[in-house]
């Protein structure tokens, strides 16, 4: 969605109306990836009978969103809310705590309002492993899982191909001898 007010100007687009362009986008691309001949009449995007050729094989196609930085990890609740009302995934930078607690609440609230399940938007959490030999990795995997993230992603930190993969298997004997 972005986040750089001078992008925006650039592009003689309206930096504070970004959130609800976004939210538009996210029906005009749903429409076009799953229909035939698609008109729209939004804000931002006008256009009739519109085939998208070839379509997507995967439909519906999940969008996660990502959000927050690691200034301000737990982003602002108008955030959270579109999350819940629109996403099918979400990236959240917060840890497992009490203040990510409060966030991932605001989005099950949002789901619920907008006749979602909450249960069904996939929480897709992350590990910066340093040391793909540390026995912490587990219990930090299971504090996410405990947290309600239904993707752990273990991200490595090699700076080549070849380093990633020994990195990989690393982590892959750590896990297997830890966890059988």
């Amino acid at each position: 969605m972005g986040y750089n007010a001078l992008e925006f100007a650039a592009m003689g687009s309206n930096f504070k109306t970004r959130g609800k362009r976004f939210e538009e986008q996210i029906d005009v691309m749903r429409r076009l990836w799953t229909e035939n001949d698609v008109s729209y009449d939004g804000v931002d995007h006008k256009f009739e009978n519109v085939c998208m050729s070839p379509r997507p094989i995967q439909r519906p196609i999940p969008l996660f969103f990502g959000m927050g930085r690691k200034a301000a990890p737990i982003p602002p609740d108008v955030v959270l809310r579109r999350v819940g009302r629109l996403a099918d995934g979400w990236l959240p930078i917060f840890g497992p705590d009490a203040e990510g607690q409060v966030a991932v609440d605001k989005v099950h609230e949002a789901a619920r309002e907008a006749g979602r399940d909450p249960e069904k938007l996939i929480m897709s959490m992350s590990i910066d492993v340093t040391d793909p030999s540390d026995p912490g990795i587990i219990d930090e995997i299971k504090k996410r899982q405990d947290f309600g993230a239904k993707q752990i992603n273990l991200n490595l930190q090699g700076t080549n191909a070849q380093e990633q993969i020994e990195l990989l298997k690393k982590l892959a004997d750590n896990l297997i001898k830890r966890n059988g």
